[in-house]
């Protein structure tokens, strides 16, 4: 149980109440990767804060809060969803032609399949159709 003194000194030198403190404390302990008791986060804490923890803690408990002072502290890891990285998928078109792509959904590229045979038929009517205005145009009005 953390000593009411302690509490009071950093309730009192912080000017905070106490759920502020006690989420403080638990900062401490998040910080030091919870490798500490409350007990030692409070001390910690208010060693921090300037209050002179000698006062409320025996000299053992003041030789291991040294030691943790002075501990590096751990390296906290998160976990962190993972990924899905998806494989890469082969694109063969009809014409022989392999397009590589990890990124498509197999939807998207079953579409684009399908509509590169289309797209053989709407590029020569295009060009069809542009010769054809081209040419009208220029029987009509001559080259410029």
């Amino acid at each position: 149980m953390i000593d009411k003194r302690i509490i009071e000194a950093l309730k009192s030198n912080l000017d905070i109440g106490y759920s502020a403190i006690y989420e403080r404390i638990k900062k401490v302990r998040e910080s030091k990767g919870f490798t500490i008791s409350k007990e030692q986060a409070a001390a910690l804490l208010a060693s921090e804060n300037g209050i002179d923890i000698s006062k409320y803690l025996k000299q053992d408990e003041l030789s291991e809060l040294r030691k943790l002072q002075t501990q590096v502290p751990p390296i906290i890891k998160k976990v962190v969803h993972k990924q899905v990285i998806p494989q890469s998928k082969i694109i063969r078109l009809n014409s022989g032609l392999e397009i590589q792509d990890p990124l498509l959904p197999v939807k998207t590229s079953s579409k684009a399949i399908e509509m590169a045979e289309v797209y053989v038929y709407i590029y020569i009517f295009e060009n069809s159709v542009r010769n054809v205005i081209s040419l009208v145009l220029s029987k009509k009005y001559g080259t410029d």
